[in-house]
């Protein structure tokens, strides 16, 4: 209007202060293994100490690697790595069959002509099978208690020509039968597999352990 004057007052907008920025979460990566072909382990909670010299792990230095249920008992048992040594084969099958006497458990490999004697007390050995065709299959005039047998063939010939055998062995329980077995030769010692007894861990010092 005439003689007034339009005053116009400005408001601004408030200011904030500008928001930080925070750097992006990194992507997640899972752990990796500290061995190829290992799961990743699982530390426990807190903090704990290393080793006090944790090596380079136990089988570095083995260029033939135990697989399987060899391979599970070599990596899980410390003292068997150290007494067996690495591997100098691998694991493979043989045309093997099995008895069990009184005081021993027998498996003749059938392909190297070699029979397994696992001693109750500890002990086990190896033999030579010198068994051939002609030769006798038992002794018929030696007759076992009921319920006993007398062994036949390989096992049988050693039982009844080997010094002392037979009485350490006792008597058979059953009649030899086939068995699926597998064996590994390593730097001390073996192991042999059968489907019956499972896993035996023999030392060159002709002791030996037993693992289900």
């Amino acid at each position: 209007y005439p003689g007034q004057t339009l005053v116009i007052r400005c408001k601004s907008a408030p200011v904030y202060p500008a928001q930080p920025v925070y750097p992006a979460k990194p992507p997640h990566h899972p752990a990796q293994p500290s061995h190829p072909g290992h799961p990743p382990a699982h530390p426990p909670e807190g903090y704990y100490p290393p080793p006090s010299q944790p090596g380079d792990g136990p089988s570095s230095h083995c260029s033939i690697q135990p697989v399987h249920a060899f391979g599970k008992v070599w990596f899980h048992n410390p003292e068997v790595q150290q007494k067996l040594g690495c591997p100098t084969e691998v694991e493979h099958g043989f045309n093997a069959t099995e008895q069990s006497f009184q005081n021993a458990y027998v498996v003749p490999d059938n392909d190297a002509k070699q029979i397994y004697v696992i001693y109750a007390n500890g002990l086990w050995m190896k033999f030579p099978d010198t068994w051939n065709d002609g030769d006798p299959i038992n002794n018929s005039a030696l007759v076992p208690p009921y319920g006993y047998y007398q062994p036949q063939y390989g096992i049988g010939k050693m039982w009844r020509n080997e010094d002392n055998f037979s009485q350490r062995m006792g008597w058979a329980k059953y009649h030899q039968q086939p068995v699926t077995a597998t064996k590994q030769q390593f730097e001390h010692g073996e192991m042999l597999w059968t489907a019956t007894r499972s896993i035996f861990v023999l030392y060159d010092t002709w002791s030996w352990r037993h693992f289900n």
